[in-house]
């Protein structure tokens, strides 16, 4: 044990002489000078590769990427695909996820029981083929293979800190700063949308016909649950707030009462609203100017908000039964999923009647709800699309912009109450669970979120689960009941049935 301690010891001194040395810089000419004779005559960079490895277990990936960036070696060791590779493997089957810096095994570990394996959805996706194959037919990206490595292990890299990120961020809600504020009395909160950091605000929408934007910075300061709304609105809307859809300026509300509105931000109020014949039940922004709407008459429409009344066009893929999502997948490609269990791809400079590509979940299964994120390390090419099916389950697709094609990652049926609740009132969490099960009731999926590295599911009734981006999903933690939520720049927002907001956030 003493060796190994000293060594640790060691490889923290070393690792502390670089931490304000940027980890893309690979010479030693930026380094303090004591840095570059500690380095030069260290025995710890003389060790076996093997054992460097192991020791890097004990570090996180920000301290790893720095000690890269202290020499040669060290880079050629601590920056390649396959190191980083393993970093992942061990971190998705560790057997407790305790956090960044504690994959100390070495060795990957499979969950008790049946074994599991984890893998990445953009690796299982048929993306990263397509994208070799075309590379190879045009002769190759012209580049050395070390340089193709250590590209590749850049990528890796932060696919492996965004796992690590979303371990430390949702693994135990405890661990961050918390406040809950009332935003009605005994009413649902459906739609919930944090915006930008720039603007510092949340966008909400509820079943009591109430529109408002939250403060975060009162949220953050204690202020009191009135003093905490920078706008609300009571007179505009007739019917239940289904969803919001937040942009840089503007916010989108889909309601029952059959009308789009659009709230401008500066200053807040209702700048338009156009009547689109059924309940609005999902919006969303493509682009700056650009609304999207799904409706309960089986359409969905595109509306340019410089002239909302007289340019909305409808696209009908979903021909029996409502859209329940729709979200922008680039500027020309539209995805749609509907209860008629089909999930499509319209092209919006073609036919609007007729899908590029269609998947059909069957067995009278279809998608509640969709969110979207880039996967770490992708250069933008690879989006990755989860959605929670109605009655239980998850769904993820890739979509590759490079091809304008939509895969199908992997469909699995998500254990959604094997996660235990973290949090003072488990006790009462997990009898309330368990009568709701007796009873029947709370079982369909509300709302999903899609933070970097993590997913986060919310169904009624029941603690919302988070899980880490992987085929199948790796369970983390159970948060506080919520039946929507809405994650962003570090703060999680959820809403529940009884009119309860609840923010976490860290320092």
């Amino acid at each position: 044990c003493c060796p190994i301690r000293l060594l640790i010891s060691k490889f923290n001194s070393m690792t502390a002489l670089v931490r304000s040395t940027p980890s893309d810089n690979s010479n030693k000419e930026n380094l303090p000078g004591n840095a570059i004779d500690t380095l030069d005559n260290s025995q710890l960079i003389r060790l076996p590769v093997e054992l460097i490895e192991r020791l890097c277990g004990h570090l996180d990936c920000r301290s790893v990427a720095q000690l890269s960036a202290t020499c040669q070696r060290m880079r050629q060791l601590l920056g390649s695909r396959v190191f980083w590779q393993m970093r992942v493997r061990r971190l998705l089957h560790s057997r407790q996820l305790s956090g960044a810096g504690e994959i100390c095994d070495g060795a990957v570990q499979e969950e008790a029981g049946a074994p599991r394996r984890f893998r990445l959805p953009d690796e299982l996706s048929s993306t990263s083929s397509i994208n070799s194959a075309e590379d190879a037919a045009d002769g190759g990206s012209g580049g050395g293979g070390d340089v193709d490595d250590l590209d590749d292990g850049h990528r890796w890299r932060r696919r492996c800190t965004a796992l690590e990120t979303a371990i430390d961020r949702f693994g135990d809600p405890s661990r961050s700063r918390h406040r809950r504020m009332q935003y009605g009395i005994g009413v649902c909160i459906d739609a919930l949308q944090l915006l930008p950091s720039s603007c510092g605000l949340a966008a909400v929408g509820s079943r009591d016909q109430t529109f408002g934007l939250v403060s975060l910075r009162g949220i953050r300061s204690g202020a009191a649950d009135a003093d905490c709304f920078s706008y609300r609105d009571r007179q505009h809307h007739r019917g239940w707030i289904w969803s919001v859809a937040a942009h840089e300026d503007s916010v989108l509300t889909g309601c029952w009462d059959r009308v789009l509105r659009r709230f401008a931000l500066h200053p807040a109020q209702l700048a338009d609203a156009v009547m689109l014949g059924s309940p609005v039940l999902c919006t969303a922004w493509l682009g700056k100017n650009v609304a999207l709407a799904g409706c309960f008459d089986r359409s969905a429409y595109v509306l340019d908000c410089r002239d909302i009344r007289d340019t909305r066009r409808r696209v009908t893929v979903h021909s029996s039964r409502p859209v329940l999502c729709v979200l922008p997948l680039s500027d020309h490609y539209l995805l749609t999923a509907g209860e008629d269990t089909n999930v499509c791809v319209t092209d919006l400079r073609a036919s609007l009647s007729q899908p590029v590509q269609q998947f059909s979940l069957g067995r009278s299964r279809y998608l509640r709800c969709l969110s979207s994120q880039q996967p770490a390390g992708d250069a933008g090419d690879t989006r990755q699309i989860w959605g929670a099916v109605q009655h239980g389950g998850i769904r993820c697709f890739n979509w590759c912009r490079r091809h304008c094609r939509l895969i199908d990652a992997s469909s699995f049926a998500a254990d959604l109450d094997a996660v235990e609740f973290v949090g003072s009132d488990s006790v009462q969490q997990e009898q309330q669970q368990q009568q709701h099960q007796k009873l029947g009731v709370g079982n369909n999926v509300t709302c999903i979120d899609s933070p970097d590295g993590a997913v986060l599911v919310c169904r009624e009734r029941h603690p919302m689960q988070a899980y880490l981006a992987t085929l199948p999903p790796r369970p983390l933690a159970g948060w506080p009941n919520a039946v929507s939520v809405s994650c962003r720049d570090g703060v999680v927002a959820t809403g529940s049935l009884d009119g309860d907001l609840q923010f976490w956030w860290r320092d």
